[in-house]
């Protein structure tokens, strides 16, 4: 609980801890290096990906595009200031993705290189969502939704049901009678399981 006294304009944020902040290279060429402060944290050549999970607080970060910038063309929101260097400072207090663009304006980006994925549950369960083998989610809601899924990554869908309770299919028809199913991105915009 928080009280707060009114004695003018006032604004308040509030945040769950932990929290992750997703950095991600929108790029056919991922040989860069992106920076995350604080902690010195890297995403390197080869790593298209990295999740960042804040334990502590809310805090001020900054996000660096290594030199050589190559062909560096900017940062996504929350960077919303054009950052010619290849740095962006945001206040992360939320699960936030930043998106480095590499050769392509950012905004032709996001529907070129990444897509949405639905995935609803039916019954007493949740599913364990992996994408591209290094983001790791659980949804235990009837409707999750996961934002910037990189075209052709895989994304792999694991059912867990309650105490007591079976499994029973992937909707539309996916991996007949296995709990686990694993899909490249591009042959599905959403997914069902359903338990019973």
């Amino acid at each position: 609980m928080c009280d707060v006294t009114i004695d003018g304009t006032r604004a308040v944020t509030a945040f769950v801890l932990p929290f992750f902040v997703t950095l991600t290279k929108a790029a056919k060429d991922i040989s860069s290096t992106i920076v995350y402060n604080p902690g010195g944290i890297t995403c390197g050549p080869g790593c298209r990906t990295r999740r960042v999970k804040v334990l502590n607080s809310a805090h001020d970060v900054t996000v660096q595009v290594l030199p050589p910038l190559g062909q560096f063309s900017g940062w996504s929101a929350p960077c919303v200031v054009p950052a010619p260097s290849g740095v962006c400072s945001f206040y992360a207090y939320q699960d936030q993705t930043v998106i480095a663009a590499f050769g392509v304006p950012l905004f032709s980006t996001l529907s070129n290189e990444f897509k949405a994925i639905v995935v609803y549950r039916r019954g007493p369960c949740s599913v364990a969502v992996t994408i591209g083998g290094d983001r790791h989610y659980k949804c235990t809601k009837p409707r999750c939704s996961y934002a910037l899924v990189p075209l052709g990554s895989n994304v792999v869908f694991k059912a867990r049901p309650a105490a007591g309770k079976a499994f029973q299919r992937w909707d539309p028809g996916l991996c007949p009678g296995k709990k686990t199913c694993s899909v490249s991105a591009e042959l599905i915009d959403a997914v069902q399981g359903v338990f019973k």
